[in-house]
């Protein structure tokens, strides 16, 4: 009860209302920031930009799924990450796709975290 099958896997309520959260807060998975992403970084130089960013809600338990995945400008993205993070009470990753990609190749942990930028726990203060 409370669970249905898409693409092989189990997908619970839980996981539907993570799903909602996250679009209604970043919009629809594959989110493009600029149809040109070279361009984008001529007019942003000042902008730490993710394109093709992969997002996990940390989980009591493995395996990490990617819960979004699209373009992530966090000069602008920050705060709205901030706040879903609060909003779902779990810490988010934001990874670069490569990183993902070795990560799951490989089966270690990596701390290829973009740029530097610390996870965005769900009790961190404004500001």
């Amino acid at each position: 009860m409370g669970q249905e099958q898409d693409r092989g896997r189990t997908v619970s309520d839980a996981d539907r209302r993570v799903a909602a959260l996250i679009e209604e807060t970043l919009g629809p998975p594959g989110r493009m920031v600029a149809r040109s992403k070279s361009r984008y970084r001529e007019c942003h130089r000042d902008h730490a930009v993710v394109f093709n960013a992969r997002l996990y809600v940390e989980r009591p338990s493995p395996p990490p799924r990617v819960n979004w995945a699209g373009d992530l400008d966090l000069t602008i993205d920050e705060p709205l990450l901030a706040e879903l993070a609060a909003r779902l009470g779990a810490t988010l990753h934001v990874l670069v796709t490569t990183a993902s990609r070795t990560r799951r190749s490989s089966g270690r942990e990596t701390a290829a975290f973009v740029g530097a930028r610390r996870p965005f726990p769900p009790n961190r203060p404004n500001g």
